[in-house]
Order: C-alpha cells, then sequence, then structure tokens
C-alpha cells in the first residue's frame, strides 16, 4: 500500500533553500533526470548540481525515482544509483556511456585525429633534422 502511494506526483512547491547555486539542466539527459526529478519531489526547478537528499528526498523516494528513471529513460538503473549520484549533473554522468555513445565515438574520433596530426609533424620535423645534419657532415 505504501509503495502504491509513491505513484501519485507530489504537489509542485518552489526550491527549497539549498546550498547549492541553481545551474539549470543543459543536456538532453540531464533535462530528462531533472523533470523525472521534479515530479517525484514536486519541487518545480532542480539544478544539475543540488543533492536529492539535500531536496527532501529519502530512501523511500529513492526508490520511486529509480523506478521513473528506469521507465522515463529505458536503460537499467540500479537501485544505489541515487546513492552514488544524488545530483543531476552526477547521476547524468553515471547513465551517459548507453545516452551518448555516439558523441564518445566522436570525441575518440577526434582524439584519433589529433594523435596522426602529432604524429605527421614529429615525422617531419624528424626529417629536418636529418636534413639539417647532412647538410653539416656535406664538406
Amino acid at each position: 500500500a505504501a509503495l502504491a502511494a509513491l505513484g501519485t506526483p507530489a504537489a509542485i512547491v518552489s526550491r527549497p533553500e539549498v546550498e547549492t547555486v541553481y545551474i539549470a539542466p543543459g543536456s538532453a539527459l540531464e533535462q530528462r533526470i531533472a523533470a523525472v526529478w521534479q515530479r517525484v519531489l514536486g519541487i518545480d526547478s532542480i539544478g544539475i548540481h543540488d543533492n536529492f537528499f539535500e531536496l527532501g528526498g529519502s530512501s523511500l523516494t529513492g526508490v520511486q525515482l529509480i523506478a521513473e528513471l528506469k521507465k522515463a529513460l529505458g536503460v537499467d538503473v540500479p537501485s544505489v544509483s541515487i546513492f552514488e549520484a544524488p545530483t543531476v549533473a552526477a547521476l547524468a554522468r553515471l547513465l551517459a556511456p548507453k545516452e551518448a555513445g555516439p558523441a564518445f565515438g566522436h570525441a575518440q574520433e577526434r582524439a584519433r585525429k589529433k594523435q596522426e596530426v602529432l604524429e605527421r609533424q614529429r615525422a617531419a620535423l624528424g626529417a629536418m633534422g636529418a636534413m639539417g645534419a647532412r647538410r653539416r657532415a656535406s664538406p
């Protein structure tokens, strides 16, 4: 019966006074996570660095939050996630590899290209050094 009562969204209230400065969710994943937090906690503005427990979350609402996140994101969210990553930003980082796979691949490709450029530059510098050595050795 207690878990059934958790299914009803909390009434929306203003963000409570907390020590963290409000920073709005930026990425699509952060926005989706914050929207679930808003429904579960009943708070209208959730910043990416706001702590779930400082906003009034408990282990019981944490269970509801995890269930809601699984539905909203369509991914497996371990039950301990809210304790390991109690902010929207931390939770987004924890869940990001599944959500942002192509972005990670893009970053790897950029790193590979940068490495190729550096290797070409080193090879060119090495060739220039060898040419200079030949000139100095020539009579």
